[in-house]
């Protein structure tokens, strides 16, 4: 199998890739991960069919989702693509391309979607990719704002990236705070207000993988 059509502008084309995200149909979250790590491109039969959130994003966003689903009672089921969908690092034409692909797939599951949905950018690179403008995440993060999906006007909540967080993981309660934010907001509810950081993210145990520290000391050689 070939990429689709609108992957061959990117300069990314003939890289490992991974296009197709993760998508619940009950999901009223969709977070943006900048792009892709290695572990995840690495896997699939053709150079398109990696496996989304295989590595450290996943782990971060899983546990997200299961801290606000015991907080406010309910499941927390979310979406998550990618700004860009190689490992290698995003520029703005790849972001264009991938953008082109999930953002058609978004509109397809919730044109007839009424309920409030909130966009989650982890990283400066993924809130771009909603056509946000801002110097840097951290100018920017935790605040709620406005972007717009085709014809659809959408809830954003930008945050960190998870790179930030693998340089510094003490950041980890600040990512996670911003997600609740929005998650709050989706599913309309005030108990993640209310609910103390370290309540939150008691338990979370980050990743310490010898691949993930060197990923982490890489991140802060940038």
């Amino acid at each position: 199998m070939s990429k689709p059509k609108a992957c061959s502008e990117c300069p990314h084309f003939k890289t490992d890739c991974v296009i197709r995200g993760i998508w619940d149909p009950e999901a009223k979250v969709t977070f943006i991960l900048e792009n892709p790590s290695w572990v995840s491109t690495s896997v699939g039969a053709t150079n398109y069919s990696g496996i989304a959130l295989r590595g450290r994003s996943g782990v971060l966003l899983r546990r997200v989702a299961k801290v606000a689903s015991e907080v406010i009672g309910e499941g927390v089921p979310f979406n998550a693509v990618y700004a860009s969908g190689s490992s290698e690092d995003p520029n703005v034409k790849s972001v264009a391309a991938c953008g082109n692909i999930w953002k058609a797939e978004w509109l397809n599951r919730y044109t007839n979607n009424l309920d409030p949905h909130v966009f989650i950018p982890l990283g400066m690179k993924a809130v771009r990719a909603l056509g946000i403008k801002a110097r840097k995440v951290a100018d920017i993060r935790g605040t709620v704002m406005k972007a717009t999906v085709g014809n659809r006007e959408v809830t954003v909540v930008p945050t960190l990236s998870s790179k930030h967080v693998y340089a510094k993981p003490g950041l980890v309660n600040v990512l996670m705070l911003d997600a609740l934010k929005g998650i709050r907001i989706a599913h309309k509810s005030a108990e993640l207000a209310s609910t103390p950081l370290s309540e939150l993210s008691k338990d979370y145990v980050y990743p310490k993988r010898s691949e993930e520290r060197r990923v982490g000391k890489e991140c802060r050689a940038r």
